[in-house]
């Protein structure tokens, strides 16, 4: 099978992560597969060019630049034996479905994440976007979204409920393990001595992953328990963590919590970790929850996306935007014991990247059928 994936970038979000995993994982497999990218750079691309893995761009200019990207995609795929066309999210999901009427036989494959968008967080472009997507659907010969919330969202968008499939991500359990050094290092980089609980959030900084929310809870945690610290790891804009950090102090966590910013050993921050907590507003599939607990790392959850059924009844689930609940939860999860072989087995049987792998595997194979 002849494949290209289609994205915006290959920076270091978790679509990219999965987008990498399946692109290696189907070459391992023996299928010809290539990244194309509306602009280059970004974490992912030497990963997947040691991997043997060509990456090419349509250079595109910005973000009204559409019609030359569209001629270099047709360019890349007429005469090529491409058999699959798969895009991940609404600008690359778009320009595969407005070029299929002349891309032949190219079986188009849309990749949808989220399962609850707020447009207006996203500018004039974005809600465009989102509308456009929302009629292009029926053009797609097969939609998967990453997790059973974001089918039901996009199925209640209007998309077709025949050809919209969840495939769960996988989560790379060679690289998220409970072993590996490093852990007393980075708590004590974080403030966290001898003793003292470490309590985390991973996620980028944008409002649909919530800091507010972990924050206030934070600070309610630690009027009960003064000793606790508290990390953020993740990057995101720079005015909007500003606002954060203000938030935080206003909150009275001065010295107790520390802004990480990303890293690069993703799996040792969560290993450094005695708790993990998802406090988004909105979520598909959310990696952290499950690459914590490949960790053994148990988590505090909100209810969205597939968060509740990825932790099951290995962690605490509240209601989003609660403080309050939240604050509660993380006392009540701390004071249980947790097994981390127990939760990285629940990874393991449900969640693993070649689970993943696989069942994207057959869905792409049965569409040439």
């Amino acid at each position: 099978m002849r494949v290209v994936l289609l994205a915006r970038s290959l920076g270091s979000g978790g679509t990219e992560r999965q987008l990498c995993n399946l692109a290696t994982g189907l070459r391992a497999r023996g299928h010809e597969v290539s990244v194309g990218v509306f602009y280059r750079g970004g974490a992912f691309e030497a990963t997947l060019g040691q991997a043997g893995i060509p990456v090419w761009s349509l250079g595109k200019k910005g973000r009204w630049d559409t019609v030359g990207p569209a001629r270099s995609l047709v360019r890349r795929l007429r005469g090529s034996g491409i058999e699959v066309l798969y895009s991940f999210l609404t600008p690359p999901n778009a320009l595969a479905a407005l070029l299929r009427p002349v891309l032949g036989r190219v079986r188009v494959v849309w990749g949808v994440r989220s399962c609850r968008k707020e447009p207006a967080q996203y500018g004039r472009a974005g809600r465009l976007a989102m509308a456009l997507e929302s009629r292009l659907s029926r053009l797609a010969h097969r939609i998967i979204t990453n997790s059973e919330a974001a089918r039901n969202f996009y199925v209640g968008r209007g998309f077709p409920a025949e050809r919209t499939i969840a495939i769960p991500n996988g989560i790379d359990l060679a690289v998220f393990a409970p072993d590996g050094g490093g852990r007393a290092a980075l708590r004590g980089q974080w403030g966290a001595g001898d003793g003292q609980v470490l309590v985390g959030m991973v996620a980028r900084l944008d409002p649909l992953k919530d800091h507010p929310t972990f924050l206030r809870a934070a600070a309610l945690v630690a009027q009960r328990a003064p000793e606790m610290r508290f990390v953020c790891v993740g990057e995101g804009d720079a005015d909007y963590r500003r606002e954060l950090e203000s938030l935080a102090g206003q909150c009275g966590l001065t010295g107790r919590l520390r802004w990480a910013g990303g890293q690069a050993d993703v799996a040792g921050a969560y290993r450094a970790l005695d708790l993990h907590v998802s406090a988004s507003c909105s979520e598909g599939f959310p990696n952290a929850v499950a690459e914590a607990m490949a960790c053994g790392v148990p988590n505090v959850v909100t209810d969205v996306g597939d968060s509740a059924r990825i932790v099951g009844e290995t962690g605490q689930v509240v209601a989003p935007r609660n403080p309050a609940a939240l604050a509660e939860a993380i006392l009540e999860a701390l004071a249980r014991s947790h097994d981390p072989a127990f939760l990285r087995g629940r990874m393991e049987a449900e969640f693993s990247l070649d689970r993943m792998v696989t069942r994207t595997e057959s869905e792409l194979l049965g569409l040439l059928d």
